[in-house]
């Protein structure tokens, strides 16, 4: 029978292939109640199946895009590119490798870790960092450029309270630097 308070919160991918292959010979209901499943979670699945095959051979399907294997080190790696950019310097992907290899020695990790080009490329995306520019934005920024930003910020917030957008409406322009009267560089 079902018991309501204990569903699973993640399956494998296997798992959920298993499922979809259940609800296509018996129903999407059927198979809920079989497996203890939200019916709209198999509608989910069944829409997702291309994916999930080819999630099939990773562990798990569409872990979270923010947990890596190494939360400790991937929080301090953002806090150490971060205060770079922060301050105005750019940061390449080699200085962030060898960053995230003196914080798993550190951790007494790096035997295990090996900071390799793609799970760099993974922790970008799980943190929204892009490396597209050899040049740091910040080397001869207007000075204005800070109360620039605060009014495009004010502007922003007024125009969601205004229209009643939702966060998840704004789009994320972290990859779009303040153009407007900046010396160019790039290389």
């Amino acid at each position: 029978g079902t018991m309501s308070g204990s569903r699973r919160q993640s399956f494998t991918a296997k798992e959920k292939l298993a499922i979809i292959a259940a609800a296509e010979e018996i129903g999407n209901r059927a198979a809920a109640r079989r497996h203890d499943v939200d019916e709209s979670c198999i509608r989910d699945w069944r829409k997702k199946k291309a994916s999930l095959e080819s999630a099939h051979k990773q562990k798990r399907a569409f872990r979270g895009p923010k947990t890596g294997a190494y939360p400790l080190l991937e929080t301090q790696l953002v806090k150490f590119i971060e205060e770079r950019r922060s301050r105005g310097h750019a940061v390449s992907t080699e200085m962030a490798q060898m960053e995230a290899l003196r914080l798993a020695r550190e951790m007494n990790i790096s035997r295990e870790f090996r900071a390799s080009r793609g799970w760099l490329q993974r922790f970008m995306a799980r943190h929204g960092f892009s490396m597209r520019r050899r040049t740091t934005m910040c080397q001869r920024l207007p000075n204005a450029y800070e109360d620039k930003l605060l009014s495009y910020q004010r502007y922003v917030i007024g125009l969601r309270k205004e229209h009643n957008y939702l966060l998840s409406q704004v789009g994320n322009a972290d990859q779009t630097p303040v153009y407007f009267e900046m010396p160019m560089d790039t290389t």
